[in-house]
């Protein structure tokens, strides 16, 4: 699920905790390879991967020795593949393919990070892992404990009784990415949280607006409907919705900026807010 923690929280952290030998202590190397980048999902060969890791290496002999050695230790070789479901795999160079089922690079550590996909479920059918973890988000602990940290007291202690009445809002909240919004919703001054997905969504596009609004030094618009918003914003938000149904039936799901650059998307919609 986008916003679960991933990336962010488990992805980056395990590669810290490595780094500062708190886990994977057998490992030598760990390789975290974003799948969404062309450079990584077009690699050849290991050389290639290697030099996304900015390590500052410009020999290419000193680069050829390291690549030789991480050939012989294999077994205590971690590679990290984050947001496999980002990038169609009939798109990949052989060489990415041919790591993900074994055929290269026999014997490393393999960690796939996905949203569940037709195509990963059959990758995984077919080349099964030895192990499944589902990032779930938040446990009710781990939100009450957010929720304390980014709140008041007083604040927190309303939400949660919101949460509580509130299956759909609690399902939301369960995600970091959703609980961050939501608070910061809060904090604007909606304190009757939503309590279904649409009319979460929506109030956290307003509030969006209204804090560009507030940046260019106009009059906040007034109401929860899309009418309310005035049209010089209203424009741009449409480009943005536009945009991402014809992505969407491309099936086209998660974004960078590449995806951006042909888009002919105006430059106020780009800015204003949305993207991050």
């Amino acid at each position: 699920c986008a916003g679960a923690g991933k990336t962010m929280t488990f992805l980056r952290k395990a590669s810290l905790d490595w780094a500062e030998g708190k886990l994977w202590p057998d490992m030598e190397v760990v390789f975290a390879l974003p799948m969404r980048h062309p450079d990584v999902h077009l690699a050849s060969n290991m050389e290639q991967l290697l030099r996304l890791q900015r390590l500052g290496i410009q020999d290419p002999t000193e680069r050829t020795e390291i690549c030789t050695y991480i050939s012989r230790i294999l077994n205590r070789v971690c590679i990290v593949m984050d947001g496999l479901d980002e990038v169609d795999l009939g798109k990949c160079n052989q060489f990415v393919k041919d790591v993900i089922t074994g055929d290269a690079m026999s014997g490393v550590n393999l960690i796939v990070t996905s949203r569940p996909s037709t195509q990963v479920l059959n990758l995984a059918a077919s080349n099964p892992f030895d192990k499944r973890l589902e990032v779930l988000g938040f446990h009710q602990e781990d939100l009450e404990r957010y929720l304390h940290n980014v709140l008041t007291a007083e604040d927190a202690k309303d939400v949660l009784s919101q949460i509580a009445a509130s299956p759909q809002l609690a399902s939301f909240m369960r995600i970091p990415l959703n609980a961050a919004n939501t608070c910061m919703l809060y904090r604007s001054g909606v304190k009757t949280l939503p309590t279904t997905l649409p009319a979460i969504v929506n109030a956290i596009l307003h509030q969006v607006i209204q804090q560009k609004e507030e940046k260019q030094g106009e009059a906040k618009s007034v109401g929860d409907r899309w009418e309310d918003i005035k049209p010089a914003l209203r424009q741009p938000a449409m480009e943005l919705a536009a945009f991402a149904f014809k992505t969407l039936v491309e099936k086209v799901t998660v974004f960078d900026e590449s995806h951006f650059e042909d888009s002919n998307l105006s430059e106020e919609a780009k800015s204003l807010g949305l993207l991050t």
